[in-house]
């Protein structure tokens, strides 16, 4: 993504030590894939849902499973032209981690999205984005890491938006038509 400018990353880089070329780089295994896998649970499964629903914009089959049976089932149907999006605040969610073992064993590639950089979903993962909030010590850590994920999410999905700016153009086109449609 050489339209993406490392100044965007300055601040954010600061509290979430995520790297420039990882993010390149999962923009471009989601690029890629043929469909996206994307797995959590509790408040990672609001972060999951953000990117079915976003994602979905540029036409790539794009699916958020919060429900471990319905993630495992997935992992065992992926191929090595799918892409797994893992959340997980910790990196240490048991049934998340069988998930994305399987999901490897498949065959797929692991985004994974994480507060702990030598969690075991980091350890897992082909790429892992780490982000975690200053007030990491208070009971708010699953807001200030919910929130960081997201804006990690909105990394990813300007980063495929600029990779394929004609076809985004014209799938927001499309989409905006038709929602229009919807209203009276």
């Amino acid at each position: 993504m050489r339209q993406l400018h490392r100044r965007c990353f300055a601040a954010f880089q600061k509290d979430c030590r995520i790297r420039y070329e990882d993010v390149n780089r999962a923009v471009q295994l989601i690029c890629q894939a043929h469909r996206v896998a994307v797995y959590g649970f509790g408040n990672s499964a609001t972060v999951c849902h953000d990117i079915e629903t976003r994602f979905l914009r540029f036409g790539i089959p794009v699916q958020a499973y919060s429900d471990s049976h319905q993630q495992i089932t997935s992992a065992a149907l992926l191929t090595e032209y799918d892409v797994v999006i893992a959340v997980s605040h910790t990196g240490t969610t048991a049934e998340l981690l069988q998930c994305v073992d399987v999901a490897k064993t498949s065959g797929a590639r692991i985004i994974g999205i994480t507060s702990y950089v030598h969690s075991a979903l980091a350890k897992r993962a082909d790429i892992t984005l780490h982000g975690m909030g200053r007030e990491i010590r208070y009971q708010s850590e699953s807001v200030a890491s919910r929130l960081i994920h997201m804006a990690i999410v909105d990394l990813l999905y300007m980063g495929v938006a600029m990779a394929n700016p004609a076809v985004y153009r014209e799938n927001i086109r499309k989409m905006r038509k038709v929602i229009a449609e919807k209203r009276i």
